[in-house]
């Protein structure tokens, strides 16, 4: 379907009010639509029927359960959203000053430092109210996840000493606060994504590192129903783990010894595939040591034939990152044709929109894998495919 063709629908949506629908087609614009791929007048139609919506006050309320979408259109068009822009700073000044702002804005080196000496001061907070006087509360901003989107995803430097209080409150978040297993999971995946993509700081902050690791025994999560969530603690220790193979220490036997006990598991898997993940794609060239990546790699090769979709989607992408090594050749290659064969629709998108980005992957294996696609029975498979083959002729 046309993305003129979707616009229509969504001008439809909201000429008819079916606000019992909004939510979804906000999610859908966000997901779907493309001001870049309509026509001029179907694009000024839909920002003009957006624009209604901010201006009544009884529908806008339902932007505010989905306001992304906004960002995702001001960042498609910014002359065609200017209107829209000063509506949203109007009617929705909070979301504006915050997830917008940061989502859209052109002055990174002057904007970013801000929201990540802000953020770091809630971390601070949070470090310090969790679970005091027994009072736990849950926290769905996630300010550490964001700040390492911030690091890796814009090109702007903060100056040393926010990095250095970063660095300190975020080590604090696994040492000394009660928050629960997915912040400290995210603490961590910060602090590895700072040791590979800022060296600077860590090395002017090593100490601190190595206090995270000659401590590692006191790093814990606190057992409150609160907040717990049913991710087994043993995905701190293998994060743990992964942060000291980023920092370079030999910590094959400990990894070995640990990833056992998440078989079986969903959650936990989940968990630990997801910051494996996360890892390696910080950078295209970064690889586990041999002895590790062959733990890692072993695991995959089971993961791939789980039940549950997000471990075989996270199993995927470790095993697209690992063919890095040429060691890993034949293996990998192997598998991605197994996978095309029988796979879903998810996965064989994921493989068509990485084999020709990543080295590894021999000519005969994409070869395959087009042509598998090419005629496969789900539309959408062959959509994608026809996609990544224009890409790759524009190229």
């Amino acid at each position: 379907m046309s993305q003129d063709m979707l616009s229509e629908i969504c001008c439809q949506f909201i000429d008819r009010q079916y606000r019992r629908w909004y939510g979804d087609m906000f999610k859908f614009i966000a997901k779907y639509i493309d001001l870049r791929k309509m026509s001029i007048d179907s694009a000024k139609a839909l920002i003009e029927h957006i624009n209604c919506v901010l201006d009544t006050e009884k529908e806008r309320e339902q932007i505010k359960y989905y306001p992304f979408f906004l960002c995702v259109l001001r960042k498609q068009n910014r002359a065609l959203t200017e209107k829209m822009d000063k509506k949203i700073a109007e009617h929705l000044s909070s979301f504006y000053e915050s997830t917008y702002k940061l989502e859209t804005t052109e002055d990174e080196n002057q904007d970013m430092p801000v929201f990540v000496k802000e953020y770091v001061e809630r971390i601070r907070k949070s470090n310090e109210t969790q679970g005091k006087d027994g009072f736990y509360f849950e926290n769905d901003s996630r300010e550490i996840a964001t700040i390492r989107s911030i690091l890796l995803g814009k090109e702007f430097k903060c100056d040393a000493d926010t990095m250095d209080m970063l660095i300190s409150v975020v080590s604090d978040t696994l040492m000394v606060s009660k928050e629960g297993i997915s912040t400290k999971l995210d603490a961590i995946a910060l602090l590895i994504c700072i040791v590979v993509k800022y060296p600077e700081d860590y090395m002017r902050n090593k100490g601190v590192y190595e206090k995270l690791f000659e401590q590692q025994k006191t790093i814990e999560v606190t057992d409150n129903s609160i907040i717990s969530s049913n991710i087994d603690s043993i995905s701190l220790k293998i994060g743990l783990q992964i942060l000291y193979t980023a920092m370079g220490k030999d910590v094959y036997a400990e990894i070995l010894e640990l990833m056992p006990y998440i078989q079986g598991d969903v959650a936990t898997t989940i968990a630990v595939t997801h910051l494996i993940v996360e890892y390696l794609e910080i950078s295209d060239n970064i690889m586990f040591p041999s002895k590790v990546e062959a733990i890692i790699l072993q695991n995959v090769l089971q993961w791939l034939h789980s039940e549950y979709a997000d471990i075989r989607w996270n199993a995927a992408r470790i095993l697209l990152t690992m063919s890095r090594n040429p060691e890993n050749y034949g293996i990998v290659n192997h598998q991605l044709v197994n996978l095309i064969d029988s796979n879903s629709v998810y996965i064989k998108n994921l493989i068509m929109r990485h084999i020709h980005k990543i080295n590894g992957i021999s000519k005969e294996t994409k070869e395959y894998i087009i042509s598998k696609c090419n005629q496969d029975a789900n539309f959408v498979v062959r959509m994608v495919c026809n996609e990544v083959e224009k890409d790759i002729y524009e190229e």
